[in-house]
Formats: C-alpha cells, structure tokens, sequence
C-alpha cells in the first residue's frame, strides 16, 4: 500500500464508520438509566444561566431551588416507571436518586424528567412575583428549544457511560472494516495496536458487528449477552463533546495511527495489487511518453491507452501473451473447503487447547486487572478463572465456555437485577474476555466466542 494511498485508506474506514454508525446507533437497545436530584438540579442551573444572559431582571435562584426541582424530575420519573403499564423497570428507587431499566432509549423519561424540573422553575419564578418563561411561540417564530423555557431544558444532557457508548460503537465499525480488507487480519493481535489493545478488547467484548464493508449487506451493530447500554442524565458541562472515554475523536487518532504502523511494519506494499510511490512514478511516465508518441503519424500504441490509477499498466505488447489453461478445480470450492478447515481446527484438538490456555490463563487474568476495572488484590479471583469447554457454533466458529467464582465477584456484573457498584468496567467478563483473546492469538485462533456458564 503506497504512502499516498494511506490515508484515502483511512478516510475511507471514517467514512464507512460515519455512513454505518448514527447518533441513536444504541436507542434500540437494553438501556440502564441513572438520574439523581443533584446533577439534574446542576443541568437546570446552566441552563437557568444561559437565560440570565438574555433576560438579567430574572430573580437569582439559590441552589436549594435548584435541587427542589432535580428532585421533582426524578420523582416523575419515578412515579412513571413504577405504573403497571410503563416499558421502564425499576432498579433502585429513594429519594433523590432512580435507576430503571428499559428494553430500549424511551424518550418519555427524558421528557417527563424536563417538564417535571422546569414546572418546578415556573413555580418558583412565580412566588417570587415574576412572570412565566415563555414556551414555544409558531406567531414569533420561536421553537420549543429556542424558547427560555427550551433553554433551560438545555442544561441537562443525557450522557452514555462506559463502553457503551455511540463513539466505541462506531469504533467497532472500524475495527470491521480492518477484519474485511485484505492484509489486516493479524491487526488486533498485532504490536502495533498494543496501546490500544484493551479498548480493542472491551469493544469487541461489547459489540458484534455485522456486515460488509463494500455495503452489500446491511452493516448492523448489537450489544453482546447480559450487557446494557448506560446512560446518566448529567449538567451539561460535565458532558462536553468528545468527554467519553470511548468517543470516536479520542479513540479514532490512535487506531488511526496504529494502523499505519502496522500498514508499515507489515511491509503491506509488497503485497499484490498494492503499489510503491516509485511504481506509480514509472507507470505515470510511461503513460505521458507513449501520450506523446501516440500523437506521431508513424507510431502505433497497440491496445487501449490509459491513465494509470494506483494499479500497474497492462503490458501491451503482443510478444507476450498467454494461453488460457483451464483450471483442474474450482477455485472457489478450494477456497470454501480452506475457510471450512480454518474454522474447524481451532475445535480439532478442544482438550489440548482448553489445558494450554487454562495453563496461563490466571496470570493473564491477574496481569490485565487495571483500572478502572477489577483490580488484583488478593489473586482468588484470577486464580478461579478457567476454560470449561469448547463447542463448534452453527458458523462453524469455536465458542470458548469459562467460569470463575462468583461469589462475590459477580455482583459487578452488568445486567438484570444488577449492584448498585457494577460498572460495564468493572465487570468481570470483560477483563476475562480480554485475557483469553489475548491467549488464543498466541494459538493463531482466529475468529470465535466466549461465553459465561
């Protein structure tokens, strides 16, 4: 791959992740939500804030005031996720504070959170004798977020936490793209991407990713089991573009960069179809010398000529031409039997394979523990930590069954029925998942599963 070819290389991975992955990627998706009375009162001051820049005879609000009306938006929240009825699931219910789970992003909370918090405002504005804030005005022109009333709503952010977050599932497209293009299949394994091998690892723990990067078949991104998108609503200043530890502007300029050493690192330019910049220079000129002559009354330029495009120039002389020969097999029942042999072996020999990676497995377990996950204090929980079996998939990938001691390590697992302490960091299956993957790539095991017994 040419230097110069580099960075179309790159802009075209940003522009699949841009086409692939929208902002609302994770709406559709198990949602755990956490609002408390203070940040929600912290995101009406802001917003309060803004509107005392534009209107300064509005009276000073204290930050009791505020705080009554964080409370009143969680418990709006509260009393609409605990009706029969609601799609939202209680988690963890006291004054000041509600967690509720949902099968997706309902907006509703959202939104009765807001009015709940903004009514509590009015009311307070209007003790103090001073008038309304103005709503939505179609005669003036005024939109719903325009409005003083839209403003102050404005402080509050809904804020993705973790890994799960719209920037690591974009990143997750990337990290597909590389697996589909022709030369990158060792990328994650690689030196290279050793910086940044843990995001790698917590993002393919996190996402599956689907699809083709030529976009033949609908790219789709889905949450691997038992986990749950997380979302605070938080003030807006403590939710700036790009704050999330896996947003795309902070994690794309390090893979990006990964990439190229790895693009040079694996001498990926002596690969066939790919082209030196000094190749490109001698196919130029060839072409602009046999323009000119092609411009003469005596000379000929057998074939078609054309302006080279990153691919060698077709020899067009007829001393050297090739009969056809008919191939003894077909190429692509070789190439589905090679795939099918590929996928196989790595299930060939499951208990040779399950005693190799156990052997080193509670080192590598106690060796990743780093924060913000579980950290190693007393070595029980990376020594519990073992390989139960291997079984074929339908696909025909291997999916590697583990187990570890779950008391008490569990209650820092994400998902139903979760601790109020469990974090997608903290949880034990990620740190677990890393390590074998980082074990099965010294076995040249390509593709496969884990899962939890």
């Amino acid at each position: 791959m040419a230097v110069k070819d580099t960075k179309k290389f790159l802009k075209n991975m940003r522009s699949f992740v841009d086409r692939e992955y929208k902002r609302g990627a994770l709406d559709k998706f198990s949602t755990i939500v956490t609002m408390t009375a203070s940040a929600c009162g912290e995101g009406f001051k802001e917003g309060y804030r803004d509107l005392l820049k534009k209107d300064p005879t509005l009276p000073i609000l204290t930050d009791a005031e505020f705080l009554k009306a964080g409370k009143a938006a969680v418990k709006a929240v509260s009393e609409w996720a605990n009706r029969p009825r609601t799609k939202g699931t209680i988690v963890e219910d006291e004054i000041g504070r509600v967690v509720f789970r949902a099968s997706r992003d309902i907006k509703t909370a959202y939104t009765r959170a807001k009015k709940a918090g903004s009514d509590e405002i009015q009311k307070i504005l209007k003790s103090k004798g001073h008038r309304k804030l103005g709503g939505r005005d179609k005669a003036k022109g005024i939109s719903a977020r325009g409005s003083e009333v839209g403003i102050l709503k404005s402080g509050i952010h809904r804020a993705h936490q973790g890994v799960t977050t719209v920037g690591a599932a974009q990143v997750s497209g990337a990290l597909k793209f590389l697996e589909q293009t022709r030369g990158f299949g060792g990328f994650a394994a690689s030196e290279e991407a050793n910086e940044i091998a843990d995001i790698i690892s917590n993002i393919k723990a996190t996402f599956n990713t689907t699809g083709t990067k030529s976009g033949s078949k609908a790219t789709e991104v889905s949450l691997n089991e038992n986990i749950d998108v997380s979302i605070e609503m938080l003030p807006r200043s403590k939710n700036p573009a790009g704050a999330e530890d896996y947003d795309l502007n902070k994690l794309l300029p390090d893979l990006e960069k990964a990439v190229l050493g790895y693009i040079k690192n694996a001498d990926l330019a002596t690969m066939s179809g790919s082209k030196s910049i000094e190749e490109n220079a001698v196919d130029l000129t060839t072409y602009m010398v046999l323009k000119e002559l092609s411009k003469s009354p005596n000379a000929k330029v057998v074939g078609r000529l054309k302006k080279p495009k990153g691919r060698k120039a077709k020899n067009t002389s007829e001393k050297n031409k090739y009969k056809y020969k008919k191939p003894t097999a077909s190429n692509k029942k070789a190439s589905a039997l090679q795939k099918q042999k590929a996928k196989k072996s790595a299930a060939m020999q499951p208990l040779q394979l399950i005693g190799l990676i156990n052997k080193k497995l509670p080192d590598t377990v106690r060796k990743n523990m780093q924060e913000p996950g579980l950290q190693n204090r007393t070595g029980r929980f990376a020594e519990s930590v073992r390989l139960t079996d291997v079984i074929q998939t339908p696909k025909g990938y291997p999916s590697f069954g583990y187990t570890y001691q779950k008391n008490p390590y569990q209650v820092f697992e994400m998902g139903r029925g979760q601790a109020p302490w469990a974090s997608p960091e903290r949880d034990p299956r990620q740190v677990i998942d890393r390590s074998i993957r980082e074990l099965a790539a010294q076995f040249a095991i390509g593709r496969f599963y884990t899962r939890r017994e």
